[in-house]
């Protein structure tokens, strides 16, 4: 049986299986994510107007996503993924949960 995250079953999009490496990296949001970093969707909280958005605009469990910058202030920051910079509110980008990825491309 795959462990679950926490919030599994408030995860948008279904349940995402987290393998064995769940003690080892759990699951954070994607606000918390420095500049520079790559990540992967665990899934997106919520069931409401800006959740169905969020998946909407390609934040989907398996997707890579990396943070380019943040206003002087801290909020809003620009992500890139599938292609393209997305801006996101720390409102917003707290309800994306996200696993770190290795230099290579996988989970961390």
């Amino acid at each position: 049986m795959a462990a679950r995250g926490r919030h599994a079953d408030s995860l948008h999009g279904g349940e995402a299986p987290l393998g064995p490496l769940t003690t080892m990296h759990p699951p954070q949001t994607l606000d918390r994510i420095a500049r520079g970093r790559r990540v992967r969707v665990l899934g997106v909280r919520g069931e409401d107007a800006i959740a169905r958005r969020l998946d909407d605009l390609g934040l989907r469990p398996g997707v890579e996503i990396e943070v380019l910058r943040s206003a002087p202030l801290g909020d809003p920051t620009v992500f890139e993924l599938h292609g393209y910079q997305l801006c996101l509110r720390a409102s917003e980008s707290q309800r994306v949960e996200v696993r770190p990825v290795a230099d290579g491309g996988s989970p961390a």
